[in-house]
């Protein structure tokens, strides 16, 4: 199922939540942030209640190139794809911060300072 036409797509102003396991729930925020970043160009922020930025920066990273985090976490970025990936990625307009014990006030406060940045994806 297509979920773009089941909620019409994002707009700005919308607040869409989507539940699932944490793995599911982490391919699925990395799928947004990419599309957004990468196909619109939008600004782009990830808020992690569960992650550090290194986790969320690895989750993306295997999710643009293909690979399996396992893969990208065993530093098996010889690879010319993932090094071509994680090259892109920093170029990407895409800010990731770690809210990890933070408590709701803080995550929703930080969301306001991201006022430029057209898709913010609260993920945990």
């Amino acid at each position: 199922m297509d979920l773009d036409s089941v909620v019409g797509g994002f707009h700005r102003g919308d607040l869409v939540v989507v539940a699932g396991d944490s793995d599911m729930a982490s391919v699925f925020a990395s799928h947004c942030v990419l599309t957004a970043a990468v196909k619109e160009k939008v600004p782009t922020g990830v808020l992690s209640l569960t992650a550090s930025p290194a986790w969320v920066s690895l989750c993306l990273l295997a999710v643009h190139s293909g690979e399996s985090r396992f893969t990208v976490r065993q530093k098996l970025t010889y690879r010319p794809h993932v090094r071509s990936a994680a090259q892109h990625l920093r170029q990407l307009p895409v800010l990731v911060s770690s809210f990890v014990g933070a408590d709701l006030s803080e995550v929703e406060e930080a969301g306001m300072r991201l006022h430029d940045h057209r898709l913010v994806v609260v993920e945990g």
